[in-house]
């Protein structure tokens, strides 16, 4: 048998495969999303197996899913207090989860699915730390001072620091500095959460949507869905976001150097930041062509992409940047018939 008809027979597989949905199925993926919320930087997956029970079950029975677990993240706080803050990120998880099914329902496009859903949870985000802040007596800074407050104290609590205190080098001065001065931590927490949110948010979304698109075999044909992969990589950042870039890197820049003071450093420093995060997003396509056109694919492709994200993001995120004026594509002239799929 050739290689299409390999192909075309795993497809058919797969397809017979997931077309037996049972209960079973749909509380496993709930399983599956609760542990990924629990275990520290794999929570940016957490939102991928919700998606599917959104896109595979539908509506109603993902949304019970997800009540159920939402439920069960508050009895597992209950029980152990190191679980205390799940509630929340899974929270977020099925925010997240039902935004990019929605993009998937709705028939959008993948960038502007990506747009329109990122803002509104940016939105949604900012009112809530709003109502939070007009709700409670005290300011949110103080709120802020005694989380950070508490973490310090555990970590003076430490036996494993109290040994590193003890000894007197430079790392435990440094360590000493900061906790002896919980107000120096309270201050960046508040200059740069709102594009620490931001970026926090639309990567969010991007990351679970890129993987759903990645896998959309799964599900395209049930839902009819128009987009690829490839439609979410050619994430084009318009010409004039060139002007409020300029802007904040002037911002930034000249709170130091111009006396601008720190206050525009700290405006600076977030546009910057907020305004990263797309140009990574079209940088990132732009690396994935060039992958593409050289012919990498496989374990070393994934092992350059994993690497290139750990290690040099700042570079994909430059690269986005200059293709304003360069237009990197226009030397990635070799075509590829499967793009979509080689992502």
């Amino acid at each position: 048998m050739n290689r299409a008809g390999v192909k075309m027979t795993n497809d058919q597989d797969i397809k017979e495969t997931v077309a037996n949905y049972s209960l079973g199925k749909l509380l496993f993926l709930g399983v599956i999303s609760l542990a990924l919320s629990a275990s520290g930087p794999l929570t940016l997956f957490a939102a991928v197996p919700m998606i599917m029970a959104f896109l595979l079950y539908g509506r109603g029975k993902a949304y019970f899913l997800g009540g159920v677990v939402l439920v069960a993240t508050v009895v597992l706080a209950k029980v152990f207090p190191s679980f205390s803050h799940l509630w929340g990120i899974f929270l977020f998880v099925l925010i997240n989860a039902v935004l990019v099914s929605e993009i998937i329902f709705r028939r959008w496009p993948p960038a502007r699915g990506l747009i329109v859903m990122g803002f509104a949870l940016v939105c949604f985000v900012g009112a809530l730390v709003a109502g939070v802040s007009l709700s409670t007596e005290n300011t949110l800074s103080i709120e802020i001072e005694k989380g950070v407050t508490t973490a310090l104290n555990a970590i003076k609590s430490s036996e494993e620091n109290k040994v590193l205190l003890e000894s007197g080098d430079e790392r435990a001065q440094a360590l000493k500095e900061v906790l002896d001065n919980p107000k120096i931590i309270v201050n960046q927490i508040i200059n740069w959460s709102p594009s620490a949110i931001f970026v926090g948010i639309f990567f969010g979304l991007w990351v679970s949507l890129f993987l759903i698109l990645r896998n959309s075999l799964i599900w395209r044909d049930q839902l009819g869905y128009p987009f690829g992969l490839s439609d979410l990589v050619k994430f084009k950042v318009p010409e004039y976001t060139v002007w409020p870039l300029i802007a904040g890197l002037i911002l930034f820049v000249g709170g130091e150097y111009l006396s601008l003071g720190p206050v525009a450093e700290v405006i600076g420093g977030n546009i910057l930041l907020c305004l990263g995060v797309f140009y990574f997003f079209q940088g990132f396509g732009i690396y994935l062509d060039t992958l593409n056109f050289f012919g990498v694919f496989g374990l070393f492709r994934t092992l350059m992409i994993m690497t290139t994200l750990f290690m040099a993001w700042q570079l994909i995120v430059f690269v986005g940047i200059f293709d304003t004026w360069i237009n990197f594509r226009k030397f990635l002239v070799k075509k590829n018939t499967d793009e979509g799929d080689n992502l």
